[in-house]
């Protein structure tokens, strides 16, 4: 449903923009790696990884792309990790 509501919110401020979805990072990672986006929006929690490797291969899959971090998850350790990304 979130992701579902940030697409929508990115399209409808940006409508040129294309928008693709991933499901579980493996997905996200294959994304990044091949179409190596302008911005990526990731959803810190996500089937097929940790948090912070997540991220970490996200980064890895496409070095020039910002990636924007959405979460609710408040653990110290967690967000230190990211930031040290």
């Amino acid at each position: 449903m979130m992701r579902d509501a940030i697409s929508g919110a990115v399209e409808f401020g940006w409508p040129d923009t294309v928008v693709t979805q991933a499901i579980d990072y493996p997905s996200a990672w294959e994304a990044m790696e091949r179409l190596k986006p302008d911005l990526c929006i990731s959803d810190l929690v996500m089937p097929g990884a940790s948090p912070v490797e997540g991220i970490a291969q996200l980064m890895a899959a496409s070095p020039a792309t910002p990636v924007l971090v959405v979460t609710g998850d408040e653990d110290d350790a967690t967000l230190l990790a990211l930031f040290d990304l």
